[in-house]
């Protein structure tokens, strides 16, 4: 860890790892196809599973107390596991879903279940509730929706997502009691095709860092956002790196402090690399 004020390191753990709890007090590590959860307050690892891949593993909470696994082989299965308890929770896809093109990252977690993105058996695409007891409940019929294969809920009667709705790509909000989609920020169409921006939501889901591509020369390079989010619509909005290169999306290369004041953006020398150079840090005035 590198403090971004004194620039002062200090060595977080022995294994490497994946990804890092929204708090960042628990990490995700895969060594030897064994995944463990690392906590840095107790200097202690875990082992929750095996696996080959990443990305069938991640946080379902802020502070790492569960994680969600996401088996891909001959058949979908989505696990929730309690770190601390070991015990696990499992819900097979095919006794509900389509599993065709199926999104790993569409499932979401609450106290009573998780949420699915997906086509379902009895009533097409939507988005879903399965509780622990296999129950199924219809939360949105993403009507006009392409895709939910990035969201995230804002309280629990609102959705931010990015992708196409109605044919025009962007940022959206979707009003779950009425299924109003709003438009946040517009996507676009360049000679590459449609391109769709992507979107970093603060822990107080109060705002949003989000990105657009942008030409120079014969290079692509990004535009990085900050903007508030008040009665489901964008305010303040201030464009605070540009032309930056990004070795990915904002949504992973953008991150937030726990008091949501502070945005940290990782950025690149040169189109392609994978490598951090620089973490940009913007801490906003109160």
């Amino acid at each position: 860890m590198i403090d971004a004020r004194t620039l002062a390191e200090t060595k977080l753990a022995e294994k490497p790892f994946f990804a890092i709890s929204e708090n960042g007090n628990r990490a995700l590590s895969l060594v030897n196809e064994k995944v463990y959860v690392l906590d840095f307050e107790s200097g202690t690892e875990k082992l929750i599973g095996n696996g080959t891949e990443t990305y069938e593993y991640y946080f379902a909470d802020a502070v790492g107390k569960e994680v969600i696994h996401v088996e891909s082989g001959e058949e979908i299965v989505v696990h929730v596991i309690r770190v601390d308890s070991s015990e696990v929770n499992t819900w097979k896809m095919k006794d509900w879903f389509e599993t065709n093109n199926f999104t790993l990252t569409s499932i979401k977690k609450d106290d009573e279940g998780i949420y699915v993105a997906a086509e379902s058996k009895e009533d097409g695409y939507g988005l879903y509730h399965l509780d622990y007891n296999g129950n199924i409940k219809t939360i949105s019929t993403l009507e006009n929706i392409d895709s939910l294969d990035t969201y995230d809920f804002i309280g629990t009667d609102k959705i931010i997502f990015n992708d196409i709705y109605k044919g025009n790509s962007g940022i959206f909000m979707i009003d779950l009691a009425s299924d109003e989609v709003t438009q946040l920020v517009e996507g676009g169409k360049d000679e590459e095709g449609i391109w769709v921006p992507f979107y970093k939501l603060s822990p107080d889901h109060s705002k949003i860092l989000f990105d657009t591509p942008v030409q120079v020369g014969n290079e692509y390079k990004t535009n990085v956002y900050m903007a508030e989010l008040v009665n489901d619509k964008l305010e303040n909005t201030v464009r605070i790196l540009e032309n930056a290169e990004l070795y990915a999306v904002i949504s992973y290369t953008g991150a937030w402090s726990s008091d949501s004041q502070t945005a940290y953006i990782s950025t690149s020398t040169k189109p392609g690399d994978s490598m951090i150079n620089t973490i940009e840090v913007f801490s906003l005035k109160l």
